[in-house]
């Protein structure tokens, strides 16, 4: 299950301790347990969302892209 606010889009997993973000065109991972932060993919990420396969979906411009867990 993931939840998600309107700022910055954040993302996290209720039993993963990790949370994802785009902030700043960038797909993020954010581990919870030592508050860091890596940067998964940049250039223009948005939209970011959940699909009910729980796979992360967003968008760089007009395309669509999937990150598969």
């Amino acid at each position: 299950m993931l939840t998600c606010t309107n700022r910055g889009n954040p993302w996290r997993r209720a039993a993963a301790r990790a949370a994802y973000a785009s902030m700043a065109g960038s797909l993020w991972r954010l581990d919870l347990r030592a508050l860091k932060g890596e940067r998964l993919t940049g250039d223009g990420v948005s939209h970011l969302a959940e699909g009910r396969d729980g796979d992360l979906y967003y968008t760089r411009g007009t395309k669509l892209y999937r990150w598969k867990f």
